[in-house]
């Protein structure tokens, strides 16, 4: 696991990330993301596995340009390692609209949603 740590001059945390590599089922998804898997369904995903930013920084468009600094470092990982996709799980349903405004696909019946990084467009 990757984790970057953004913090302001006087050293406390403002937001962070963390990307993983995991094996990611996208028999559900959208035709577009489940091309990307096996006969199984399953697809090499980088995952963004925690985000946040502090309450005091929220509502800014600090997650949205972390989301975006979050799609640099996939990126970089699926130029030195095929994984196409980006996933991630919503914590809960009034996060999804969010995810969704930022390309990302919504897995039916799940909190997933999904892209092609290389589709994800820059921040």
């Amino acid at each position: 696991m990757s984790t970057h740590v953004c913090v302001d001059a006087n050293g406390a945390v403002v937001a962070f990330f963390a990307l993983r590599t995991v094996i990611a089922n996208v028999s559900a998804a959208p035709s577009r993301l489940r091309r990307t898997g096996n006969a199984e369904g399953l697809a090499p995903a980088i995952l963004l596995a925690q985000m946040g930013v502090a309450e005091q920084y929220q509502g800014q468009g600090h997650g949205a340009r972390l989301f975006f600094r979050a799609v640099e470092e996939a990126l970089v990982a699926h130029t030195a390692v095929r994984m196409p996709l980006l996933v991630l799980d919503a914590a809960d349903e009034g996060l999804v609209p969010f995810y969704e405004k930022l390309a990302m696909k919504r897995i039916p019946n799940t909190m997933r949603l999904a892209a092609l990084i290389h589709k994800i467009p820059a921040g």
